[in-house]
Parts: C-alpha cells; sequence; structure tokens
C-alpha cells in the first residue's frame, strides 16, 4: 500500500534552467517510478550540474524503460517501450540546438535496459558513475557533513554499472565530516524488478537480513541508488526509523 500511495503523490514541478549554447549538456532518464519515488534525488540531480557547469535538455516523452515487462517474459511490451524512448530521444535530439553528450539514468535497475536501447544515439552513463569521473567534483570545496551514512548496494549496481559497486561509496568519502559505512553481507533485498510484488514473502525475508543491518546503525542516515530497492525497504521498514534517501541528497546537502 505504501508504495501505491508513493506513485500517487504528487509530482514535482521543476522549472529548467534556460538551454544555452555555451555549457555541456545532459539528458536524464527518469522512467516512470523514478518520476514520483525519487523526486527529492531527481531534484538533487540537476542541482549538482547546474554547479559543475553541465545543463539538462528535456526529453519529455520519455516512459518506462521496459525492465518489468522483460523481467516478466513480455518481450513485445518490452519492444514498444523501447520504440517509445527512441523516438523520445529522436524527438529531443532535434528539438535543441545543443546536442546532448550523454543520457545519465538515475535507477542503477533501469541502467541496463537504457543502454541497450539508446546508447547507440548517445552514451548511456549511470549518474554517480558520471559524477565520479568528473575532475570538478573531486576538486569541490564541500560543506563538513557530521552524520554517519549506512551504504547499500543494490544488485544491479554490481552487475550493470561498471564502476556502480563503488562509484557512490568513493563520492561519499569525498564528503568531509561523513563518516561512510558499507553493509558487511551485500546480498538482494528482495525487491528485483517484480519480484517484490509477485512473490511478497520471499521478498520480505530477504529484506530482513538488509533491514537488520540497517538497524545496526540506529542513528546513520541510510542511502541506496536503487529505486525499487528503495520503494521496497522502505515499505518494510519501521516508521520511526530514517528514510531511505539516494545518495546524490547527501551530495546536493553538501554543495
Amino acid at each position: 500500500m505504501r508504495i501505491a500511495r508513493a506513485l500517487r503523490a504528487p509530482l514535482t514541478v521543476f522549472t529548467p534552467s534556460l538551454v544555452s549554447d555555451s555549457r555541456p549538456a545532459v539528458i536524464l532518464f527518469a522512467g516512470c517510478v523514478e518520476r514520483y519515488a525519487e523526486q527529492t534525488a531527481l531534484i538533487a540531480l540537476r542541482r549538482i550540474l547546474e554547479r559543475l557547469g553541465w545543463q539538462v535538455v528535456e526529453m519529455p516523452s520519455q516512459g518506462c524503460c521496459g525492465a518489468l515487462a522483460r523481467h516478466a517474459g513480455d518481450a513485445a511490451v518490452a519492444a514498444r517501450m523501447a520504440q517509445t524512448n527512441q523516438r523520445a530521444l529522436a524527438a529531443a535530439l532535434a528539438s535543441h540546438t545543443v546536442q546532448p553528450r550523454y543520457i545519465l539514468t538515475l535507477s542503477t535497475g533501469c541502467h541496463s535496459d537504457v543502454a541497450n536501447t539508446l546508447g547507440q544515439r548517445l552514451p548511456v552513463l549511470e549518474a554517480m558513475e558520471f559524477l565520479l569521473s568528473h575532475t570538478r567534483l573531486r576538486e569541490w570545496q564541500f560543506r563538513s557533513v557530521a552524520a554517519e551514512v549506512v551504504l547499500h548496494s543494490p544488485c544491479t549496481s554490481r552487475s550493470t554499472v561498471e564502476n556502480g559497486l563503488w562509484a557512490a561509496e568513493e563520492i561519499l568519502r569525498l564528503l568531509p565530516g561523513l563518516r561512510v559505512q558499507l553493509m558487511p553481507r551485500q546480498g538482494c533485498c528482495g525487491a528485483a524488478g517484480a519480484h517484490m510484488l509477485a512473490f511478497p514473502q520471499r521478498a520480505a525475508l530477504l529484506a530482513a537480513s538488509v533491514l537488520d543491518q540497517f538497524a545496526s546503525f540506529p542513528e546513520a542516515r541510510r542511502c541506496t541508488s536503487n529505486v525499487g530497492c528503495h520503494l521496497h525497504l522502505q515499505t518494510l521498514s519501521d516508521p520511526s526509523t530514517p528514510q531511505l534517501q539516494h545518495p546524490l541528497v547527501l551530495i546536493d546537502e553538501a554543495m
């Protein structure tokens, strides 16, 4: 029920800066769920990019990446979703004088499908991977963050993103004063695409191990970089515990 409420939440309207010929540009792929469930992270990423001198070219007709349909074995639906995003990218490239250099994905669970669908037109990078390669971010004078964070590493960050296993950790370690804790047992949280919906009891058992590890750090902030993991773990969490966040939120706060 809490997942359904998250997806019915009002969509925050973000007013982008005017596109300028003088700054390099990227496209953000927000897909279907992220634009509702990860609004805070999307806004944080936009602000980070602006500070680093990048601008965002809009791709308004984008839709679901097709991962859930593909996981369910519905290749025809996944193919139609891929075609929708290919048309959306073509329209975005045709409507702007500034040509973006990259497509950035926010959720590691979408990354592989977006790369397969759109990667022939533009390089597709996961957002944390892109930021990690940015020299200006490494040299940024971050504000001190007197806090502790426990970082959950989604399965997809280990299997589909080239530097996904350590990109978020390395960036968070750039923030002065922030104590970064990694989970000692990095297993599947149970979300696994539609697994949490099709097999909720088994998914809850897998989530219990992750939540127990979070509980070992009761005052720490909690981070994960995949929207499916975020929704699943937050749904099963005690409401009195800290809310899960994307690592981008902490980076934005410290800039």
